[in-house]
């Protein structure tokens, strides 16, 4: 099979698309997809240099979502069957960098929008608030913006810890959390739906019914054929991606 590989964690530089991968073995209660296209993440760019949280050994194939056709089921596997359309995570929005970027959130439904390259943080929060702050801080970011965002916490506020796009993992004042009677959570969604999978599986189900409402609106910025892997990492390396970046394997 096809499969784009990271044999060495030099960044995009050290993927290979390789056309005779061998095949996965079925065990009991797994199932095979033919993967029809994966959407790139932030973490994957991490991970082709060896700086995500998680380190899978070498090599690897990276791409931590997927969406295909269930080619085979494994032994005891009752609830999906061949032919079965799917999409699956693979274990292997208060601000943006860009006014581009803030027009798309503004298009899918923000309400307050705050350009952190060019305006001061804390204070736009504190006139969006009226000096209140906020109830929830959701940070994929941290590096220099983390400790702004953790001043602007409203009383009893939460802070959750999403991922580090900045490069930094940033030291947050404790007293700050003291202070202001908050909370520091730490949100690690692969190793949630590893280790909570009915959790996480009520929780896909009802942002499905989202998605079938309207209410939801994912934005897909871009889609690239495999063979174009690089432009495509490229894209998300650079911080140029507005939306998904979505890598189309089939069709």
């Amino acid at each position: 099979m096809k499969a784009l590989v990271c044999h060495t964690l030099t960044g995009i530089e050290g993927l290979t698309l390789e056309q005779d991968w061998p095949e996965p073995a079925l065990t009991a209660g797994t199932v095979l997809i033919d993967v029809q296209a994966t959407a790139l993440n932030f973490p994957d760019v991490l991970m082709l240099r060896g700086l995500y949280q998680e380190r899978p050994p070498l090599p690897f194939i990276p791409g931590l979502e997927l969406a295909g056709v269930i080619a085979a089921v494994g032994e005891g596997v009752t609830r999906h069957k061949v032919g079965d359309r799917v999409v699956a995570y693979s274990g292997g929005g208060a601000a943006a960098s860009t006014d581009a970027k803030l027009e798309v959130a503004r298009g899918i439904g923000a309400d307050h929008l705050v350009n952190y390259s060019t305006q001061d943080l804390r204070e736009r929060i504190k006139e969006i608030t009226g000096g209140k702050g906020v109830d929830v801080v959701y940070d994929a970011v941290g590096g220099p913006y983390a400790e702004p965002a953790v001043r602007s916490l409203a009383w009893k506020g939460r802070y959750l810890v999403v991922g580090f796009a900045a490069g930094d993992i940033p030291q947050i004042p404790m007293n700050l959390l003291l202070l202001k009677g908050a909370a520091l959570v730490g949100v690690f969604f692969g190793s949630f739906a590893q280790r909570e999978p009915q959790v996480q599986l009520a929780n896909v189900r009802e942002l499905w019914q989202l998605f079938e409402a309207g209410k939801l609106r994912p934005v897909v910025g871009e889609v690239h054929p495999l063979a174009d892997y690089a432009q495509a990492f490229a894209s998300l390396e650079q911080r140029r991606a507005v939306g998904k970046v979505v890598l189309r394997i089939r069709g």
